[in-house]
């Protein structure tokens, strides 16, 4: 999955992960450097500080269907398709080096059904 985000402040943005009803393993990579791995019991969140000119943030979950995740306070749909028994790869793109800073931000994006970035569906974070 790939999604583009627009409008995110500069400083001070954050990527919360949470295991919805199972446990799930989860990684978080800024710009292709790993920040956090773990695994989550059901009910349990865990949130990392996105750092400040960040240009690609990707999480990786071994259980979409059970995952959660927000950057800052906007969901990102990474169980767009419903399938468990792959590790799903959610990659965000942060439009301009810096970011502009406001007061929220959006994104927009596509979901496939494995690691591949091949678009089958739209997905997009509220």
């Amino acid at each position: 999955m790939n999604f583009t985000v627009t409008d995110l402040p500069s400083s001070g943005n954050k990527i919360t992960v949470a295991a919805t009803n199972q446990s799930v393993w989860l990684a978080i990579s800024f710009g292709g450097v790993q920040s956090w791995q773990g695994t989550l019991t059901a009910g349990q969140s865990h949130e990392v500080a996105v750092p400040d000119g960040t240009t690609a943030i990707e999480l990786r979950t071994g259980n979409a269907t059970a995952t959660s995740a927000k950057l800052n306070d906007k969901k990102i749909d990474i169980d767009a398709s419903g399938i468990t028994s792959v590790v799903r790869t959610a990659t965000i793109t942060v439009a301009g080096a810096n970011g502009a800073a406001a007061s929220s931000s959006s994104a927009t994006g596509t979901a496939d059904t494995d690691t591949d970035t091949s678009a089958s569906s739209e997905s997009s974070a509220e």
